[in-house]
């Protein structure tokens, strides 16, 4: 037969195990930022780079741990030899039983990455290599492709095309400009109101996307 004293020991044993674990819990560590750059050889003579913010968060996750815990539990016993509730004793039984003894602190995270709204261009012109910077960032969302060995650039406006910084497509009168960038040469094309891409657009009402020269 336990105690009534041993088994306080227990209790308070189990509730200190458990405060100190979830104030190990609170401690979450902080936050890991890294800017990574990403380069791609469009085509031959041209190599498009961008940079990407990627923020590592580190944080604590609780795992119940489960053991084995004890309880005395008091039963009375009854002869009912003399009437009803007569001839009764008391005794005490120590029941053990599956419950949670503390808690874990398993150490996790989670990495979220974002690419920088700017392209640079870096064009090999066999003599030198010039750098021309798109920033795009507040304008909209881009991708890029070859096609015949020339640097394709479609851009979709953030208001009337981009979903949530994502470029779509630029179909139904959606704001958008195209960059062709062919043996050092570059045109640039816009489009709003109609299907393709034209150098002059009059129902084109954003301000326009440039190349800037970043040095070489």
């Amino acid at each position: 037969m336990v105690s009534l004293r041993r088994l306080n020991k227990v209790v308070i044993a189990v509730l200190i195990l458990i405060f100190l674990s979830l104030s190990a819990i609170s401690q979450i560590p902080g936050k890991l930022v890294n800017v990574f750059t990403n380069s791609e050889q469009v085509t031959a003579n041209i190599a498009v780079k961008q940079d990407e913010t990627c923020t590592t968060e580190f944080y604590e996750e609780g795992n119940d741990v489960y053991g084995t815990c004890t309880k005395i539990v008091n039963s009375t016993s009854c002869t009912n030899s003399t009437g009803p509730n007569t001839g009764c004793t008391t005794s005490q039984e120590e029941v053990s039983y599956g419950c949670i003894t503390g808690v874990n602190a398993i150490l996790r995270n989670k990495t979220q990455c974002s690419p920088e709204g700017k392209y640079l261009l870096e064009i090999n012109d066999g003599s030198k290599i010039s750098k021309k910077q798109l920033d795009f960032g507040q304008w909209g969302a881009c991708k890029y492709e070859n096609e015949n060995n020339c640097l394709i650039v479609i851009c979709v406006a953030h208001d009337d095309g981009a979903f949530k910084g994502q470029f779509t497509d630029c179909k139904g009168g959606k704001s958008c400009q195209r960059f062709e960038v062919c043996d050092g040469s570059l045109r640039v094309f816009v489009k709003n109101s109609r299907e393709d891409f034209v150098e002059e657009d009059p129902s084109f009402y954003l301000p326009k996307l440039g190349l800037k020269e970043v040095g070489e």
